[in-house]
């Protein structure tokens, strides 16, 4: 079952025309990271379970050091701390979505 809806998931994303979404809940960890609790996947009117298409991307993709994906738990964790931004440290204090407001902790590293 789950190899089927992954191949169907890989068949329907390379055509173009087809809009893909995926719904994301942000969450702020307790070290500063973005944890986003995936909810929703369509692709054009076609709705798919959460937890194999995470899968494939998680198994399937080479993802950068700073991004971790958990199928089962649908989530998507960014480590901050990780992202390729030289001589600066990111983390994330705070969000507020119906204010439209997010706020980043920015540490400036010294040049030596």
């Amino acid at each position: 079952m789950v190899k089927r809806v992954i191949y169907a998931v890989r068949c329907l994303c390379s055509v173009k025309t087809a809009p893909y979404t995926l719904s994301l809940v942000p969450q702020v960890t307790k070290e500063g990271n973005l944890r986003f609790k995936a909810t929703k996947v369509e692709i054009g009117k076609a709705r798919f379970p959460v937890t194999p298409v995470l899968f494939y991307y998680e198994h399937r993709h080479s993802l950068p050091s700073w991004l971790t994906i958990n199928a089962t738990q649908h989530e998507i964790l960014v480590k901050m701390a990780k992202l390729p931004i030289r001589d600066v440290q990111l983390t994330v204090q705070s969000l507020n979505w119906s204010q439209n407001q997010m706020v980043f902790n920015i540490e400036l590293k010294a040049k030596e």
